[in-house]
């Protein structure tokens, strides 16, 4: 044995492994699901890489001792884990083969930490390809029965692609960080992962995104609809189980608020858990028989399987009636516990989904799952279920509910959604701008070519400020038609000098295309002709754009009864003035 198979098996001997834990955040509420933990080799040594170390154990003929040795360590050293949480760790397809694996060992070391195998998430690396599928997928069913649960690493990158979440059906996704970075500036990433998402969403599982190295990641992260992620700009890895920092916390609920009222506007009676039902449940290890009597006493079509307050699957009266059925059925299951019949894999969703993304993804799932009842979780216990024909009824309520809040012209958000929004700034810390923008001789215009054109021009303005304000930043900004040929914007700002930039933009745009819909005369005049509102005639300039805007920290002020003044009061400045023109008021200097 060489020096450097001598010093490696020295290392494994001695534990000379640094384990640290990075933890996987879930972006809907900030919760931390669980934990990967990543191995190091000593610091300062050429095998302080892991890299170096498992090609360095290759060559040795070593794999497996240092892969149980990484595992083991992982697992020994994971002593705050709590008992809803998740431990990831990481292990290479080639040690499922290995002479020397044993899927008991695990259980084992698992059994004298008293930690459950439910905590235990093995992710499946891309560092070699997997050959023999059947061989490989029959070792992963027997982790499986056993209660561990299966993530994919690195997707999108290395040897499978596709093809291994095929074969493997996993519990978790990862996608790979090369696709995170910078998915914020990259519209084709963000197809990708939207496509990833609508796979976990159609077959329930859970995507996390890895890396995420900044504040805009993680916005548009949230906007996609990622289910967790994990990075250094949540938190770095370290030997303790670290909880997340208060204010990457503060910017998660955030950003999930202002997505809520910026593209869904759900209120309160919006999301799915409002309509859930609290259907009794049972834990796993209740008797098949004790579940039979529970469905003559309460006449439910369905009852959740929880271990403690933790869901662990779903059993339907069809479904259960049918396992049951035949000659042998009530002797074979009888006195067995029901997690035998249950369907490990409800389609299971937070409490504050949107009622109509819950219905997009119940009628996706397989036909012979496409009625049972969606099961709800308030963070990361059981809340209730909710049935197909509940959740349909809501859904069609929802559209109708949402229909009569938008503006009939424009299909932007009236008044009622305005007034949620605004009033939800007002709770936030952060620089905010409220902006107000009014058609200038609107009416003059109406009165020459008419209410249709009029009409062309307010949906051409819509359009105009979509494109610029929800197209600079679509999770933060907010676009809302409050009547007639006045518009209200809010959004969470960077700089004052991006956002005059923005507004001087869609002036200059406004001021080319609203030429488009004069006659040449007007063009050339440069203005037109009708009567005042005294009766009396005269020229009117051609139709331009006001911008009156309130930008710092609105919380300030308290009340939209202050901010709807202020707003009047700018409005007035800047409608004193000729052409198009904006006029901001900074909430610092006042």
């Amino acid at each position: 044995m060489n020096n450097s198979c001598l010093e490696i098996k020295q290392i494994i001997e001695d534990q000379w492994i640094r384990t640290v834990y990075q933890p996987i955040i879930q972006l809907s509420d900030a919760v931390i699901i669980g934990y990967e933990a990543l191995s190091r080799g000593p610091e300062g040594t050429p095998y302080e890489s892991p890299l170096d170390l498992i090609e360095l154990a290759e060559t040795c003929e070593m794999t497996w001792d240092l892969d149980w040795a990484f595992r083991s360590l992982a697992i020994e050293r994971a002593v705050e884990l709590e008992a809803e949480q998740l431990l990831f760790i990481n292990v290479d397809p080639k040690i499922i083969y290995d002479k020397a694996h044993s899927v008991g060992m695990t259980r084992e070391i698992l059994h004298r930490k008293a930690i459950s195998p439910d905590n235990i998430v093995f992710e499946i690396t891309e560092r070699s390809a997997i050959e023999d599928y059947e061989g490989f997928n029959r070792i992963l069913k027997s982790y499986i029965e056993q209660g561990f649960k299966i993530a994919i690493d690195d997707a999108g990158a290395g040897f499978s692609g596709m093809n291994r979440i095929i074969e493997t059906r996993p519990h978790f996704i990862k996608l790979d960080m090369a696709m995170i970075r910078g998915v914020d500036k990259d519209s084709f990433k963000q197809a990708i992962v939207k496509s990833f998402v609508q796979l976990s969403q159609n077959t329930n599982i859970k995507l996390i995104a890895e890396g995420i190295e900044t504040k805009e990641e993680l916005k548009m992260l949230i906007r996609l609809g990622v289910y967790a992620g994990q990075g250094f700009y949540l938190q770095k890895p370290s030997p303790k189980l670290l909880t997340l920092p208060n204010d990457k916390k503060s910017e998660i609920l955030k950003y999930n608020q202002l997505l809520a009222a910026s593209t869904d506007y759900s209120t309160h009676y919006h999301y799915v858990g409002t309509v859930a039902e609290q259907v009794r449940s049972v834990q796993m290890n209740v008797k098949c028989k004790e579940v039979e009597s529970f469905f003559k006493t309460f006449h439910t079509e369905a009852v959740c399987i929880l271990d403690r307050h933790y869901v662990q699957g779903l059993v339907t009266l069809n479904a259960f009636n049918q396992a049951l059925s035949g000659p042998n059925g009530h002797a074979v299951y009888s006195n067995r516990e029901v997690a035998l019949v249950m369907d490990p894999k409800p389609l299971t969703v937070d409490y504050y989904t949107p009622i109509h993304m819950v219905a997009e993804m119940a009628i996706n799932r397989g036909a012979d799952q496409v009625y049972d009842p969606i099961v709800v979780k308030k963070g990361s216990y059981y809340h209730g279920l909710v049935s197909v024909r509940n959740l349909l009824q809501s859904s069609i309520a929802y559209e109708r509910d949402y229909a009569r809040e938008l503006n009939p012209l424009t299909k932007l958000p009236g008044n009622m959604i305005i007034n949620r929004v605004l009033n939800d700034i007002l709770l936030y810390e952060g620089d905010y701008a409220v902006l107000y923008f009014d058609l200038d001789n609107f009416k003059a215009y109406n009165d020459v070519y008419g209410f249709d054109n009029g009409d062309k021009i307010i949906k051409m303005t819509s359009k105009l400020l979509l494109e610029h304000i929800k197209g600079m930043d679509a999770i933060n900004s907010f676009v809302g038609h409050i009547g007639g040929d006045d518009f209200v914007a809010v959004m969470e700002i960077r700089s004052q000098e991006q956002l005059q930039e923005i507004i001087k933009e869609i002036l200059a745009v406004f001021d080319q295309e609203i030429l488009d819909y004069y006659n040449e005369r007007d063009q050339k005049q440069g203005h037109i002709q009708t009567e005042d509102r005294r009766g009396n005639s005269a020229q009117f300039p051609l139709m331009s754009l006001s911008v009156a805007g309130l930008v710092g920290p609105i919380r300030e002020l308290g009340s939209t009864d202050k901010l709807g003044k202020m707003m009047a009061d700018i409005k007035k400045a800047a409608k004193r003035k000729s052409g198009s023109y904006f006029e901001l008021v900074d909430m610092a200097r006042v």
